[in-house]
């Protein structure tokens, strides 16, 4: 209770002093502070521990998702009793806070460790080591409850945070939340997937004073939606205390920020020029401390997916800033074997390779910082290598005269040409208290070598991806060349999007493995599922292995394969009118042939054919031709129709029905496409005829009929009447019969007369003379 009175004092000294209180002030009151703390050991009381932590979700497929909190625990001053068996995380719908569920998840790991201990840093006087904790769970989020626009969030509070942090008050007696943002699981009735953002590690590291420090809070992205990065505050819990520090229902939105110190804030946690700041692209911070302590800090990554935020995850977390000695970058340097002096930048080494032994090369790198450890890298540019680069990469400064002499080696049975030279970075790194600082040399690098034994891989054919429909075979085949008698084999693995392996057969893939002398060659198969696997694509990788010179030498070839589900709704249209559907009118005339192309359509490649449904007696006895077809993805049939005099027009009056079928696991479509037929049977040619009439029966003009208008003809004519008329306009024959014979039989006046005839809506006149 002492304590807690002087703590309480000092602030209220602090609230009435707020303008007038130095950094080095602040600093020496947190200092009492602390001291007073482990004076009277009332850490474990107020169970403090929480360095800081944050959630991450993975669908697994079916709507299940695996949740994970990573939990940041103060493994040296964390209260032992605040170490959880198991953790309440609740799920609330965003859109009015509803509590949809609560779930107990155990503690799956507490082996792993941050370690920053460094002599160099002065870390043994102040030691931090953090403890990492995973609890993890698996969770079904059915979609007739989880699809709301506004999705969901799941929740985690707990008491206390780690109490010697400078930049918030009381943090021994404040409780935080931990929080993720999730987007709904269905949208539109269709599953709506999606991993969370995944931060990366963690890096063991501290900041130094009044020297520029970069820390990597980046995340990655299983879905490739687009990220962004803020710091924003670190929040309080609503609920835990420290009488309470566990709470059986973590509480609702909203949230608040922890009661940040005079000076600080969430976009300036730690001060400096420039104070802490990130990325909003890559999530990378950077920050020249200017005061020693141990901040807390909280950045946000918003996940946006077409423009649209669909979700975001939070990492709490508090980093030690403390006076460190001054580093400086080690020095590379390399002697150039063909000639006085040291390698340069972008000059070439050339060495001799031999076939049973790697190639070494020594390496002299300096560094004025006593006690440092310089590590070696070799990085690849253009190459790689058939076996690991080894050598001896790693050794302490014990001086500031000392030159470490390191080596890279390169693995036995390579070469590189001069016209080809391979290209190598060479980098040294020492590990120095606020981050690595390194040198590098760019070198290309030449390497004779008596033999050269890469097997060839070749696939055929040579895709590297492939899109293909549910219930299509892929059939690829997969050689590996090298020369007799070495031993050679040939076997391949699957993963998904998420580098997870996939075995072969249990998707139905087949790859028979071969091992033997010289050349050996296999035939991949799959047949897809009618149901696509999750987490696409699936990438096969193909591997020829072989022995010599003691290695192991390994060549692959990838291909990426996707599967659609296969479309079984075909459209059908007649080509060149594909706006029209469902109807089309066929004009026809007698004893000519016409014909028009019928098209089938259907997405994916997938099966498709056109059949007629009336009978094929009847579409010959009418001229009709439609042969029936099948293909993938599109087919085309001719409808041929050359009509006779015959032609039945009411069988057909609902019209010729073509059909466009498709059938895909199981399942079919169909597009129907009626033909209606127009036949003109009125095709005649109107000729001049005779217009003397000499009705004597002697067989010339003797009469007037309706052929001696026309002419023959094919088909019956629709032929609507004949008027007479005398000179001065009275009708004197007339009639709708087209067997007509004018005067029939009989004689006529002799005199002029003047016709009307009307012939399929049209009107023909003219004038006949009459005489005896």
């Amino acid at each position: 209770m002492v304590v807690l009175r002087i703590v309480n004092t000092l602030a209220k000294i602090i609230e009435m002093k707020t303008k007038h209180i130095t950094p080095g002030f602040l600093k020496r009151v947190m200092l009492v502070i602390g001291l007073l703390n482990g004076f009277y050991n009332f850490t474990p009381l107020f169970a403090t521990h929480i360095v800081g932590g944050g959630f991450n979700m993975v669908c697994e497929g079916n709507y299940m998702y695996r949740i994970r909190l990573t939990l940041y625990f103060d493994a040296i001053n964390g209260s032992p009793g605040a170490k959880d068996l198991e953790a309440n995380f609740a799920i609330y719908q965003t859109v009015d806070n509803q509590l949809m569920q609560v779930v107990t998840v155990p503690l799956q790991s507490d082996t792993e460790s941050i370690h920053y201990e460094d002599r160099s840093c002065g870390t043994t006087t102040s030691p931090i080591q953090t403890q990492v904790f995973y609890y993890e769970t698996l969770v079904e989020l059915p979609p007739d409850q989880y699809s709301k626009e506004q999705g969901y969030y799941v929740a985690w509070e707990r008491c206390c945070r780690n109490n010697g942090i400078w930049n918030i008050g009381n943090p021994g007696e404040t409780g935080q939340t931990f929080v993720l943002y999730f987007p709904p699981v269905s949208v539109n009735g269709q599953p709506f997937a999606n991993d969370s953002p995944l931060f990366a590690p963690v890096p063991s590291q501290i900041f130094c004073m009044n020297q520029l420090s970069s820390l990597n809070f980046s995340a990655t992205d299983f879905d490739g939606d687009s990220l962004a990065f803020d710091l924003v505050d670190p929040i309080v819990s609503n609920f835990a205390n420290t009488s309470a520090p566990r709470v059986d229902v973590p509480g609702p939105a909203p949230y608040f920020p922890v009661q940040w110190l005079p000076g600080f804030g969430p976009t300036h946690p730690i001060p400096g020029d420039p104070a802490l700041e990130i990325n909003p692209q890559t999530g990378i911070m950077t920050v020249k401390p200017n005061q020693t302590g141990l901040f807390v800090f909280a950045v946000r990554c918003q996940e946006y997916r077409n423009g649209v935020k669909i979700g975001e995850i939070r990492r709490e977390f508090q980093q030690k800033v403390i006076d460190c000695p001054t580093n400086t970058a080690p020095t590379v340097t390399v002697k150039d074997p063909t000639r006085v002096g040291n390698l340069h930048n972008h000059d070439t080494l050339y060495l001799s390779n031999f076939t049973q032994t790697p190639t070494c090369v020594t390496v002299k790198v300096t560094d004025l910082q006593v006690g440092q450890v310089i590590t070696l890298k070799t990085q690849p540019l253009n190459f790689t290598p058939i076996a690991p680069i080894t050598g001896d990469t790693t050794k302490l400064v014990s001086s500031t005269t000392d030159t470490v002499r390191l080596s890279f080696c390169l693995p036995a049975c390579v070469g590189s040409s001069k016209e080809n030279p391979w290209h190598l970075l060479i980098m040294a790194f020492d590990n120095g208290c606020a981050g690595s600082l390194a040198d590098t040399l760019d070198v290309f690098l030449v390497l004779t070598v008596p033999l050269q034994l890469l097997p060839a891989l070749t696939l055929d054919p040579p895709n590297t991806s492939y899109t293909i429909g549910s219930q299509d075979s892929l059939k690829i085949s997969v050689k590996t060349e090298i020369p007799n008698p070495i031993v050679n084999s040939l076997s391949a693995t699957a993963t998904d999007k998420r580098n997870r392996n996939v075995p072969l057969n249990s998707i139905q893939m087949r790859f028979p493995s071969k091992s033997g002398l010289g050349t050996q060659s296999s035939l991949f198969e799959w047949k897809a599922p009618c149901i696509p696997p999750a987490n696409q694509p699936i990438t096969v990788q193909f591997y020829t292995q072989t022995t010599f010179c003691n290695q192991n030498i390994k060549v692959s070839k990838s291909v990426a394969i996707e599967v659609v589900p296969k479309q079984y709704n075909p459209i059908i249209f007649v080509e060149g009118d594909d706006t029209v559907t469902g109807s089309y009118y066929f004009k026809g005339k007698v004893n000519e042939l016409q014909h028009i192309q019928v098209v089938g359509t259907v997405g994916s490649n997938s099966p498709i054919s056109l059949v007629s449904l009336a009978p094929k007696a009847e579409m010959d006895a009418n001229g009709i031709q439609f042969p029936t077809v099948s293909d993938s993805g599109r087919v085309e049939s001719t409808l041929q129709w050359k009509p006779t005099c015959n032609f039945v027009q009411n069988q057909f009056d609902n019209g010729l029905v073509l059909v466009a079928s498709s059938t895909a696991c199981n399942q079919t479509g169909t597009d129907l496409l009626r033909v209606f037929f127009d036949l003109d049977k009125s095709d005649f040619a109107v000729k001049d005829p005779y217009n003397f009439l000499s009705p004597n029966k002697d067989g010339m003009n003797d009469n007037f009929t309706l052929a001696s208008f026309v002419g023959e003809v094919d088909c019956e004519i629709p032929f609507e009447g004949l008027e007479l008329y005398d000179r001065w306009g009275k009708v004197t024959y007339k009639t709708k019969d087209p067997d007509f014979v004018w005067p029939n039989g009989g004689k006529s006046k002799e005199g002029i007369y003047f016709y009307l005839i009307k012939i399929s809506g049209k009107s023909f006149t003219g004038w006949l003379a009459v005489m005896d």
